[in-house]
């Protein structure tokens, strides 16, 4: 019948519970602001790797990826997980050889910064949360180096 099923066609609709809560999380956090939000969300370190791999798997995943907001809170969420003194050695499960946690988040959230959405902003936010951490002298030194190569870059572009 006309109508039947509508939400499966609206591009705009929400299609997981996450993305509903994720959806409703985004207008309050438009109206009260980032940290007045994230403070309520869980602090646990435990969680971080948990958080990042549901980024991961929202930001692989082809019909995930309109999804916006749930890439959006989980940034933000990742980004109040960092500012937690722990060391990133106590809950990395990829110490052996493969690329170190912290370094996959830099990765992970550098590669946001390219997006023109809302995940650009809260990118940013984890990207320089990580960099203030004690433990991530390596992750300046990276962090400023890209960024000299892509502030150069786009100067040989506009030239």
């Amino acid at each position: 019948a006309l109508g039947k099923d509508y939400f499966e066609y609206d591009s705009d609709s929400a299609k997981t519970t996450l993305h509903n809560t994720c959806r409703a999380l985004y207008f309050i956090i438009k109206v009260a602001g980032p940290k007045a939000c994230t403070s309520h969300l869980p602090h646990d370190v435990k969680l971080l790797e948990d958080v990042f791999y549901c980024l991961l798997r929202w930001q692989a995943e082809a019909d995930l990826r309109r999804e916006w907001e749930v890439r959006y809170c989980l940034l933000l969420w990742l980004s109040s997980l960092v500012l937690v003194p722990f060391s990133f050695q106590t809950i990395d499960s990829s110490i052996g050889g493969t690329t170190p946690l912290s370094q996959q988040l830099m990765d992970c959230a550098w590669a946001f910064l390219a997006e023109p959405s809302k995940c650009r902003e809260a990118a940013a936010q984890l990207i320089a949360r990580l960099n203030t951490r004690t433990d991530s002298h390596a992750h300046r030194q990276g962090f400023f180096k890209k960024a000299l190569q892509t502030i150069q870059s786009s100067e040989s572009d506009n030239v």
